[in-house]
């Protein structure tokens, strides 16, 4: 009777500590899952202003090749012009 009263105790000790652990392991689950589904989000929130970005950077590079290309032009010039003046 003694032995059946510490196993039925200790049964029921486990039992309840096994069932708050698995209760707290569930709503860790929840919290991961819904941890989960924000860092996707923001993660493809990310990816698209790196897209965003990457296409700015492209247009700005261009616009820097082009003026650039404008300023060595003028500066050509303004050398020819400048040895036909010293010329002159």
């Amino acid at each position: 009777q003694d032995q059946y009263q510490k196993l039925a105790c200790w049964c029921n000790n486990n039992n309840y500590e096994k069932d708050q652990a698995i209760s707290a392991s569930e709503a860790k689950i929840s919290e991961l899952e819904s941890s989960i589904e924000q860092l996707t989000a923001k993660s493809a929130e990310l990816k698209q202003n790196i897209k965003e970005l990457e296409a700015e950077l492209a247009s700005d590079k261009q616009a820097l090749a082009e003026a650039q290309a404008i300023r060595d032009k003028q500066l050509a010039a303004f050398h020819g012009q400048e040895t036909d003046a010293v010329r002159a």
